[in-house]
């Protein structure tokens, strides 16, 4: 029962948040993985679509900030690692999971899914802007050595970039984040990007917004020191396409 009970916390993130005066300032997110059995999709899609009903509750209690599930567009398919993540964003940081309501849940979950993994990332910079369903986020994956100039060049290089695209209507919003747990030299990926785009095609179009926005927002100034630096603080390791198919959210968030 124990263990049913922690992942229907996992799940929903169904978990007190510590409300410190100093974290109020903190946001971060914890970001559950799932691989849906062959066959039970539907099934699966429809217990999220009941289960969002509790997380509007607890959007509108303040206890969250927001549910959102995305839907694996590339990769996808047998090969894929998984094929949704429920990301439950909170204000300050996640306490650790307690006894909760609806066990039922997870046991109806697992029964069509397999929990891939649990990771909690905190967003450190991010863009004007939220996403909404029909959205695609691309997720960038990073290996990180320098993480104090990978910050620095996301904070001081892409943020103005990625405000000006948000503001043209290109993108929906960009969010730059570090993973929190779990962490250590066995960790492949230390940070995270997402850009939030309207469309599948804004994909192709990344490359052209970027440029685009850069010699607009940054014109006459030279980032060449802090272009070789970030060259040397962070590796790209992946890529991931996903569509958000389900979001609760206030509209602020």
């Amino acid at each position: 029962m124990k263990n049913i009970l922690l992942l229907a916390s996992l799940i929903l993130g169904l978990v007190p948040v510590l409300s410190r005066a100093a974290e109020e300032s903190v946001y971060t997110q914890r970001v559950t993985a799932f691989k849906v059995a062959p066959g039970k999709t539907e099934e699966f899609r429809l217990l999220l679509e009941e289960y969002a009903k509790v997380a509007q509750l607890r959007v509108i209690s303040g206890e969250i900030n927001s549910w959102t599930v995305l839907r694996a567009v590339i990769p996808s398919g047998a090969s894929a690692k998984a094929g949704y993540l429920l990301i439950t964003s909170y204000t300050g940081y996640p306490a650790e999971p307690k006894e909760v309501p609806y066990p039922e849940f997870a046991v109806q979950v697992t029964s069509v899914a397999t929990l891939v993994s649990t990771e909690i990332w905190q967003y450190t910079v991010a863009a004007n802007g939220h996403s909404k369903v029909g959205d695609y986020v691309l997720s960038n994956y990073m290996r990180v050595s320098d993480l104090a100039t990978l910050t620095k060049f996301e904070t001081e290089y892409m943020k103005p970039l990625a405000d000006h695209a948000v503001a043209a209507g290109s993108i929906q919003s960009w969010r730059f984040f570090t993973k929190l747990l779990p962490a250590g030299t066995d960790v492949d990926y230390m940070a995270r990007t997402e850009d939030i785009l309207p469309t599948f095609a804004s994909f192709f179009a990344l490359n052209n917004i970027w440029s685009k926005a850069a010699s607009e927002v940054h014109k006459g100034k030279d980032f060449s020191g802090l272009m070789a630096e970030v060259a040397q603080a962070r590796k790209m390791g992946m890529r991931e396409l996903s569509q958000v198919i389900l979001r609760v959210s206030t509209k602020s968030n």
